[in-house]
Parts: structure tokens; C-alpha cells; sequence
């Protein structure tokens, strides 16, 4: 009789990756731990042949979901209790789940974990060791990024979210603060800020996250922004709002300016952006009527707070 996996895995892939194998091998090779990988191709271009026999299902579309949307397609074919996200282009070291898992069943408050995220190269940088509020301006940063890699945290400590790049989460959770049709991610989102939106619905739902140092992984990073050109500005200028939107209920009236002043330092700084924030602002315009509500900040300003000084 067949075993349910302890832990299902998602790695949604364009298949253009030249780091995919890299990612399912750095999976498979976690140990003695119950999973199946779930892959999730979009698009034409062929998976690489050395990924077959890495993965457990597939599913494929012909046009590109996004990365919110292919993930949600992941995580609704599965069902183990422990839910593992992974880009195409991050590896996990060794013991990374065993880490993951052995926190979490023992804070069963927690949601969700992450390890280091680490850049490639010498010496090694930080890509993020989670989510935080960077102020004035209302921005969601990778805690870290860019500085040394000497200078991540040695302890577990609670941070505002997880980043998808790689994460651990608790299938409970999610299915407590799944949207209306039980999606993990707001597809609308598409690319940047999804993971933060969710790390929203999870602080207000009462669930925390944590970062573990002793689980680390590598993110090569930048391919899918480069891909997305002009869009992907669109993206992260617009997506920001829309997350705070949700996050800040009747007080996003007044963030509002607080944002506008932070694109126009910005669009002083880079004046090729211009037409980017431009297009991330009309879709605001357009999309903010689903993520604004009349409510107070859920979770409250004093929780918020207490992740923005880390940023």
C-alpha cells in the first residue's frame, strides 16, 4: 500500500531554468523524509531530459500561469500536511527539510519557515532571510539582502513572512487563510508580493513565521524579472499598493502618499522607470477595488511594527 508523502513539494518552472535539475536534485537528496515533487511547466519550451525521473507528477500549460497561478496549481493537486515551495533556481542543503519540519512540529503556531537564502559567488552574499517593512514608503524587503553572508542571523527568530523561493508551511494554515477558491496565492498578483499578500492573510489569521539559519539554500535569482522587462516594474510598483491595500484596510488612504513620495524618489533616481511605475500605477487604478476594504489593519499597525526596524 502506497505511503502519503509527509511533504509535498512544488517547483513551478518556464522550463528555460538552466538551474531546474539543481533544484529537484538538491530535493531529492534531503534524506530520510516522505515527499513528492510536483512540477509545474508553462509554456513551450521542453523540459530539460536530465529533470525526468526527478519529479513525481507534471503538469504542463501552453501559456505562462505566473508564478502566484502555477504555484495555486501545484498546491491544490497535493495533499500532505507540510507544503514545500521552491523556485527553479534555488537549491536546498542538506538537512534543509529536517530542520524545517522538526520546528514545526514543535510550534504549532507557526505557519510557515524559511532558512537563509544565500546568493552564489565568493565570498557569498545574503539573497534574504525573510520578509520585512522597509519605512517610509510602505515597501516589503528581503531582510539581508545583498549584505555579507557573515551577517545573517546565527539564531531562529520570528519574522513578518516567508519568501516562495523556498519555504516550508503548514498545510492547516493555509487551508484556514485560503482565498474564496481555496487559492494559496492571489493570482491577480501574478509576480512579486504574492508571498507577501499571504504573509498578510496569515498574520491576521494568527499564524507567525519564522527564519531558521541552520537551513540554508542558494538562489541564483534575476531570470524572471529579466524575462518580464518593462512588466515586471508594473508588477512590483503596482503589486506593492494592492498588497498594502489589503494589508492597511480604511488606513491605506493615508500610506497612499507616503508610496507616491517613495516612486517619485525613485523615478528621480532611475528616469528610465518612468513608463514602469507609470503602468504599475494604472494598475492600481484597476485592480484596487479587489484588495481595499473598509476595515482596520489586519493584523494590527502594533504587530506590523514590530518587523519594520529589521528591515
Amino acid at each position: 500500500m502506497a505511503i502519503d508523502p509527509a511533504v509535498s513539494v512544488v517547483v513551478p518552472t518556464l522550463g528555460t531554468s538552466p538551474y531546474l535539475v539543481g533544484a529537484l536534485r538538491s530535493v531529492r537528496r534531503q534524506g530520510e523524509v516522505d515527499l513528492d515533487i510536483t512540477v509545474v511547466h508553462q509554456g513551450s519550451q521542453p523540459l530539460p531530459e536530465e529533470a525526468r525521473g526527478l519529479y513525481d507528477h507534471l503538469h504542463t500549460s501552453t501559456r505562462r500561469l505566473g508564478f502566484a497561478a502555477a504555484n495555486n496549481v501545484g498546491v491544490a493537486t497535493t495533499t500532505a500536511p507540510w507544503v514545500l515551495l521552491l523556485n527553479d533556481d534555488a537549491e536546498l542543503d542538506e538537512g534543509w527539510i529536517t530542520i524545517c519540519l522538526d520546528f514545526l512540529a514543535k510550534n504549532p503556531e507557526t505557519g510557515a519557515v524559511q532558512g537563509v537564502n544565500l546568493r552564489p559567488g565568493s565570498p557569498a552574499t545574503l539573497d534574504g532571510a525573510g520578509i520585512g517593512w522597509s519605512r517610509p514608503g510602505w515597501q516589503a524587503v528581503q531582510l539581508g539582502h545583498g549584505r555579507p553572508s557573515t551577517e545573517a542571523p546565527v539564531e531562529a527568530q520570528e519574522i513578518f513572512g516567508v519568501s516562495a523561493t523556498a519555504c516550508l508551511m503548514r498545510r492547516a494554515a493555509l487551508t484556514e487563510v485560503a482565498l474564496k477558491d481555496g487559492e494559496l496565492f492571489d493570482p491577480r498578483l501574478d509576480t512579486y508580493y504574492e508571498d507577501v499578500e499571504l504573509a498578510v492573510r496569515l498574520r491576521a489569521a494568527g499564524w507567525t513565521s519564522h527564519l531558521l539559519p541552520a537551513a540554508t539554500a542558494v538562489h541564483v535569482g534575476g531570470a524572471s524579472g529579466r524575462r518580464l522587462g518593462r512588466q515586471r516594474l508594473a508588477l512590483l510598483y503596482g503589486n506593492r499598493y494592492l498588497t498594502v491595500a489589503r494589508l492597511l484596510g480604511r488606513e491605506f488612504a493615508a500610506a497612499k502618499g507616503e508610496m507616491r513620495r517613495r516612486d517619485l524618489r525613485d523615478l528621480l533616481r532611475h528616469p528610465s522607470s518612468a513608463l514602469g511605475i507609470a503602468a504599475g500605477w494604472r494598475r492600481v487604478r484597476r485592480e484596487l477595488v479587489h484588495f481595499a476594504h473598509e476595515g482596520p489593519a489586519n493584523p494590527p499597525r502594533e504587530e506590523i511594527r514590530r518587523f519594520e526596524a529589521r528591515s
